[in-house]
């Protein structure tokens, strides 16, 4: 399982998802915080070198002749040193508990669950992405600091890619909807059909879940691009390019056919990194 934490972790560096399966021999760093040789919690990180000896299905067994997966370590991180950096490739399982406090077993052998294999899976639950609009060449950006009405309202205006420009994606019936959220806010992306004139179903980042068609689109493949069908009244999002002033790039659900103003590119925009694998791309979409 993945578990999305309440509010971001800022100023880390993720380490990188090893996409190669550790092999015999290999040796592995393994950090947790659960007990020690003398110590019942000890609370505070603690490593070992261990050896890889063998692999099998989705584990690896793993041992060490001074160190110790102990009670409390379990889904700690197992890491490869490598030469462009560590890689994280398995996380703690299960182990005999030798020389743990409170043990009277000697086999410090452990078991860790692999993740190169399943890179893919967490690439496609956890990238965040920017989306380009082909209209204006801008990213797209939720608007944090319009107030009111227009609070997180989008628009395809930054030059670059930072906080404001981030979404995941997250489908809402086994993959022909998505629902797009702000990384920067933590809501979901509504069409807003109570809107009139000018702003009339413009989209704003202003939505705590997904209750209803509102929140929900569909990502039309356009040969490399997308374009994005609003499920509340079955338009297109359009990145509205002869806009100027704050309004500048709105997008807004307003089109019934694809063309320049309709198609959006989909980049990464996090630091996840897969090692020796290429990122993970929009399809097949994120569940969740």
């Amino acid at each position: 399982m993945l578990a999305r934490l309440s509010s971001p972790v800022w100023g880390i560096t993720p380490v990188a998802l090893g996409s190669q399966a550790p092999v015999d021999g290999e040796e592995l760093s393994v950090a947790g915080y659960g007990r020690t040789a003398d110590g019942w919690v000890p609370d505070r990180l603690h490593a070992g070198s261990f050896t890889v000896t063998g692999t099998r299905g989705a584990e690896l067994d793993i041992d060490s002749e001074d160190a110790s997966v102990c009670m409390g370590d379990a889904g700690g991180p197992a890491v490869r040193a490598g030469a462009g950096g560590d890689e994280l490739v398995a996380v703690s399982s299960r182990s005999w508990q030798g020389g743990c406090f409170g043990s009277d077993e000697t086999r410090r052998a452990a078991v860790e669950t692999r993740l190169d294999d399943i890179t893919d899976w967490i690439g496609t639950r956890v990238a965040r992405w920017s989306l380009k609009a082909q209209a204006t060449g801008g990213y797209v950006s939720a608007e944090l600091n319009a107030t009111g009405d227009d609070a997180g309202r989008l628009q395809a205006r930054a030059d670059a890619v930072a906080g404001w420009e981030q979404f995941t994606l997250h489908t809402r019936d086994g993959g022909t909807t998505v629902a797009l959220r702000s990384a920067a806010n933590g809501l979901f992306v509504s069409t807003e059909l109570n809107r009139t004139g000018a702003h009339e179903a413009m989209l704003r980042a202003r939505s705590a879940s997904v209750t209803g068609s509102w929140e929900q689109f569909t990502l039309v493949p356009q040969g490399g691009q997308y374009a994005l069908r609003a499920s509340a009244n079955g338009k297109y999002v359009v990145a509205e390019a002869n806009y100027t002033g704050e309004d500048t790039g709105l997008l807004r659900a307003r089109s019934t056919s694809v063309a320049g103003w309709e198609r959006f590119t989909l980049q990464h925009a996090d630091t996840l990194r897969v090692v020796g694998a290429g990122p993970v791309g929009p399809t097949p979409l994120p569940l969740g």
